[in-house]
């Protein structure tokens, strides 16, 4: 007792998004299984952080009292 499908709902089914999400260099990277040493790149802090989401490890450098929300923009990590 199935109910029949409409037009909306293929259209649904066959949807193919204009805009794909793309992965960042930084992520691109550490697919292929390089570091990226973080002084290399311009960035200053004595404090190793780590964000973890999923499978993904974003490590960066604070320094003291810095804010978390601008470390973690440092990498793209949205908290």
């Amino acid at each position: 007792s199935r109910r029949p499908t409409t037009d909306r709902q293929r259209v649904v089914l066959n949807y193919d998004p204009k805009w794909k999400k793309k992965l960042t260099i930084a992520e691109q990277e550490a697919l292929e299984g390089k570091v990226i040493n973080p002084e290399e790149v311009g960035l200053k802090g004595t404090i190793e952080v780590v964000f973890q989401q999923g499978a993904f490890n974003k490590t960066t450098v604070a320094m003291p009292g810095q804010p978390l929300r601008d470390v973690a923009s440092q990498v793209g990590q949205f908290i």
